[in-house]
């Protein structure tokens, strides 16, 4: 009859239906593959629409599943311990009907903090508006140089464009001292990787000293034979060097940079130095312990 035809063409279309598994959401509530986690234990928060069992692998090992949930279940909430860096996982659900729905994700983990290896300049030392920070870190966010007074610190912060991620990289700052110019100031650096783990260095004080050394007087040269004798004198408190390069390389094949003074006698550096014959032309840099320098020049003939 008809009414019996109609039945048993609607049994055999949803007959039909049921062999075709129909496919569920899996939906991935955590780990965020926008995050870098500070920990690898990391929060597994997944859902289906029917109750499932929920998995996950690593993709290099796509034949071995973990169970996050022992019994199928609607949601899934567990810590997974993963390992240090990228982690590319892939994430199932199957609600044991043939309906199996799988995602890939890349989870980052960085528990690792930044690692300070020297910074500049150092304690008690002198300083004129430069520092630098020598570091570990793979995943730098930023770094940030806390200096001036005691109590109010100014702040100068260069991110992960300006600073790069790696083994033993540098990271130089230039600050403005001029109102600190012959006191003392109070600098530390802070280092951030993009998870939030995060170091201080300790406390340095140095003395600033912005000023140039001054050259007062260069004698003029008094020549015996080869033997050439002359003096500078200088008047800086805090002196460091003076060193010379002779444009008249004698011979030898390439110019040097050699140090003449480290030490003044009454503010005087002597020049006392058997040359060769011919033109030589001396160019005198006289440093400070804060880096700050000053050139001059001067000339003479062996003939």
């Amino acid at each position: 009859s008809k009414y019996r035809t109609y039945w048993c063409s609607h049994i055999f279309l949803f007959v039909f239906l049921l062999s075709f598994p129909v496919v569920t959401a899996l939906t991935i509530h955590s780990p965020d593959p926008a995050i870098t986690y500070d920990k690898t234990f990391v929060l597994f928060n997944l859902s289906s629409e029917e109750r499932s069992l929920f998995y996950y692998g690593y993709v290099e090992d796509s034949g071995r599943l973990v169970r996050t949930c022992a019994q199928p279940i609607f949601n899934c909430s567990k810590k997974i311990r993963l390992t240090e860096g990228i982690n590319p996982l892939f994430i199932r659900s199957d609600n044991g009907l043939g309906n199996i729905n799988m995602e890939y994700v890349n989870v980052s983990v960085d528990d690792t903090k930044p690692k300070i290896i020297k910074i500049y300049p150092s304690g008690n030392s002198y300083g004129f508006g430069f520092f630098s920070i020598n570091y570990t870190e793979l995943n730098l966010k930023d770094i940030t140089l806390y200096y001036g007074g005691f109590n109010n610190p100014t702040t100068l912060v260069k991110n992960n464009t300006e600073c790069s991620s790696g083994i033993n990289q540098q990271c130089n700052f230039t600050a403005d001292l001029s109102l600190f110019n012959g006191g003392k100031i109070q600098f530390c650096f802070a280092i951030t990787d993009i998870a939030g783990n995060s170091i201080n260095s300790s406390k340095i004080k140095i003395n600033v000293d912005l000023d140039n050394p001054k050259v007062i007087y260069i004698s003029p040269p008094i020549i015996t034979n080869t033997r050439v004798k002359f003096y500078i004198d200088i008047a800086e408190s805090n002196f460091d060097r003076i060193t010379y390069i002779n444009s008249n390389n004698c011979g030898v094949f390439f110019e040097s940079s050699r140090v003449l003074c480290t030490t003044l006698k009454n503010g005087r550096c002597i020049f006392s130095k058997t040359l060769c014959l011919g033109f030589h032309n001396i160019t005198l840099t006289s440093s400070d312990k804060a880096g700050n320098s000053v050139i001059n020049y001067t000339s003479f003939d062996i003939i």
